[in-house]
């Protein structure tokens, strides 16, 4: 009950949990943020509770909770500027795609979908666009593997690339 006394209010019910004797044996664990300093404060605990038995019944409970606040800020920050990339990415005029070391798509914005005339649906988790030939697709490849093996920052050619639509574009790609 103390640490849900602590407890912001919107996880009181959260950290009561972790102490319910209705859940039985085994670790509980919860991230709970909690009120210090007179309730001027907040910090961010992982907490963990085990509960402690004697002939098969909850009779205590032993646990740790560790202050994770600098790394809770960090990740709060880190998820609000790659929320912000993703956005400036997708909203930017110019045709874009990220792929993996692999050469899977993990992300097109909604321009490169536009100038391409496919889905990114159709293509992330892909390594090929599924309209290029395997024809079309060994230039791109041979200047994947020219990048990674360089291990240059920038690799950048013209090439003559199939729409979906079987109309021909021609393409920088950098």
């Amino acid at each position: 009950e103390r640490l849900a006394a602590l407890a912001v209010p919107a996880q009181s019910e959260r950290a009561q949990a972790l102490f319910s004797i209705e859940a039985g044996p085994g670790l509980r664990s919860a991230q709970i943020t909690a009120r210090i300093a007179g309730g001027s404060a907040e910090r961010v605990f992982d907490v963990a509770v085990m509960p402690l038995l004697q002939q098969g019944r909850i009779v205590a409970f032993a646990g740790s909770a560790v202050d994770v606040t600098e790394r809770a800020a960090a990740k709060r920050a880190l998820q609000t500027q790659l929320a912000v990339t993703e956005l400036m990415l997708e909203v930017s005029p110019a045709p874009l795609a990220v792929r993996d070391l692999q050469g899977r798509y993990r992300s097109v914005n909604r321009a490169w979908e536009d100038f391409t005339g496919l889905r990114r649906a159709d293509v992330l988790g892909r390594t090929a666009a599924p309209h290029l030939s395997a024809a079309e697709q060994a230039p791109h490849r041979q200047r994947d593997e020219e990048l990674l093996a360089q291990q240059t920052r920038r690799v950048r050619y013209e090439a003559n690339v199939a729409h979906a639509d079987g109309s021909r574009r021609d393409v920088v790609l950098e």
